[in-house]
């Protein structure tokens, strides 16, 4: 067994681990929505960053997804201060978030050169999303935030205030 194929079997049991005991609420995976769209905030822009190549939308973008990442990290020590729970819930958190979105993009914009290489993508997509989803709604300890997705479906207004 390689080094890599080793690293890989134990992401996967704590991925496995942070599931289960983000269910059983023995360790807190995403706070609230905000958590979910942070990471998301995180991802996208370096991604678009990465696939212009140029230096001046790259560059900002790695600042910013840094700075969101690390803000992320921040939260999750303060909901997991321990140091078990905290690298479990992090882990948990940044590998099912990076597939949600990974995924949700495969869905939206499927890869393939023909039409049946696209239809299998897509289907694919539906197939882990179908899988994911419903795990990532119980691992949100509180279900309220900016990004509730009722909220965000139904055009509602995602003011933090309650005025104007």
């Amino acid at each position: 067994m390689s080094i890599n194929e080793l690293l890989l079997a134990l992401a996967l049991v704590a991925i496995a681990l942070g599931s289960v005991f983000g269910i059983q609420k023995k360790i807190t995976v995403y706070r609230n929505y905000d958590d979910i769209a942070i990471i998301f905030f995180a991802v996208v822009p370096l991604f678009f960053g990465m696939i212009s190549l140029i230096s001046w939308i790259v560059i900002p973008a790695a600042i910013a997804s840094i700075c969101l990442l690390l803000w992320i990290t921040f939260r999750t020590w303060q909901d997991n201060c321990s140091l078990w729970k905290f690298p479990l819930a992090l882990v948990t958190k940044l590998a099912l978030s990076i597939l949600f979105i990974g995924y949700f993009w495969d869905l939206i914009s499927p890869s393939g050169n023909t039409q049946v290489g696209r239809a299998k993508s897509k289907a694919s997509a539906v197939a882990v999303l179908l899988l994911i989803t419903p795990l990532l709604y119980k691992l949100v300890r509180d279900k309220t935030g900016m990004w509730v997705p009722k909220n965000v479906l139904n055009g509602t207004r995602r003011s933090l205030t309650n005025g104007s």
